[in-house]
């Protein structure tokens, strides 16, 4: 799981609509659900704005306090790095994006050919 997703899942278990966590976070109409449906990218800031207005913290570890390896990055557009077991890209979009792009690979190599 992601800090997107616990996020998110935090707000749904306090039982907080995205447009209302907005307000109290202090952040634009909207903004909220385009952080957490993966159409932006939360900053340091944001993401701060984000865990207060959920009344958590947002904590910074040095590397070499990790206990797991680093995440890897999204597989289309390296934008964000994904949860291992998950997917291999950081959202909906970005696996849209990759399977038109090998879409269309496939059918100039079948053009190609013929």
């Amino acid at each position: 799981m992601n800090i997107i997703d616990a996020l998110r899942l935090a707000r749904e278990r306090r039982g907080i609509s995205g447009t209302e966590l907005g307000r109290i976070a202090g952040v634009g109409n909207g903004q909220i659900r385009r952080w957490e449906s993966g159409d932006e990218v939360p900053g340091f800031l944001g993401l701060e704005k984000w865990t207060a207005a959920l009344g958590l913290r947002l904590t910074v570890v040095p590397d070499s306090a990790r206990k797991s390896p680093p995440a890897r990055m999204c597989g289309s557009c390296e934008c964000r790095p994904v949860s291992p077991p998950r997917t291999r890209f950081c959202s909906k979009r970005c696996a849209r994006t990759a399977a038109a792009e090998r879409a269309s690979a496939i059918y100039l190599r079948k053009k190609a050919q013929s």
